[in-house]
């Protein structure tokens, strides 16, 4: 599932937070959209065993 878009207009920063539920074991990957944070490290990886 896709996270909410970044809102560009907000001014500061927020933070939200979001359930997802893994039906799959695997490595799934995620970056912040806002342009020039992924190259600032914003990413991640969530690991699902099974």
């Amino acid at each position: 599932p896709m996270l909410p878009p970044a809102n560009y207009n907000s001014g500061y920063a927020y933070s939200f937070s979001s359930n997802v539920v893994f039906y799959n074991p695997g490595n799934y990957y995620y970056i912040c959209e806002y342009p020039g944070h992924a190259e600032m490290g914003m990413y991640g990886e969530i690991i699902v065993y099974g």
